[in-house]
């Protein structure tokens, strides 16, 4: 792991700690090496640089392309391995990217649903997630990540910020689409499993 990478991890998650009261499980079910998905809900912009915080890693992922229109703030966010994604349509690029990098190692983050959901709720799954597991052949760990788009209250204690990562599981099924749901009804057990 790069020094920069390290610390700026360390910092950032001592503050998420400090003060949002951010509570981890099942941070043992990333590896330490090797290629992987992490499958994520997405409710909040914040929401790349907090997982980026606990994991293990050094994750890559996607972000969309108009993020990268300020240099200053495209260069920060490269260095921290996002990769530009146009909103519309298929990118072949962006998909090409994802199977490389996950040939050669390393570790993915992505957003089945594509994009922020408001309320809490689950979206469906987009089958970006299948079509890339599948033909990169690697693990998919789902992570809920809770009250990242409620951070104000959970600075007040009111909420607290939570991440839970579940076991690593494989696509046992050519439906890129079929998989995407299993993906995000992994994820709705994690949440499930908060509630009891």
């Amino acid at each position: 792991m790069k020094t920069y990478y390290w610390l700026s991890q360390l910092f950032l998650r001592l503050v998420l700690w400090a003060l949002f009261g951010l509570k981890v499980k099942g941070r043992e079910n990333i590896p330490h090496r090797g290629a992987v998905i992490i499958a994520a809900n997405h409710i909040s912009l914040a929401d790349p640089p907090i997982i980026g915080a606990v994991c293990k890693r050094e994750p890559y992922y996607w972000a969309k392309e108009e993020l990268f229109r300020r240099k200053a703030f495209a260069a920060l966010i490269r260095a921290y391995h996002a990769f530009p994604l146009k909103r519309e349509g298929v990118s072949r690029e962006a998909i090409s990217w994802a199977i490389d990098l996950l040939r050669s190692g390393h570790a993915l983050l992505l957003f089945p649903e594509g994009g922020r959901q408001r309320g809490g709720k689950l979206g469906l799954g987009r089958p970006g997630v299948g079509l890339i597991a599948t033909r990169a052949g690697v693990p998919v760990i789902p992570a809920l990540i809770q009250n990242s788009d409620h951070l104000r209250q959970a600075l007040l204690r009111k909420r607290r910020l939570r991440i839970s990562f579940g076991l690593p599981f494989r696509a046992e099924i050519g439906d890129y689409q079929v998989f995407a749901q299993q993906v995000m009804e992994k994820i709705g057990e994690l949440r499930n499993s908060q509630q009891k």
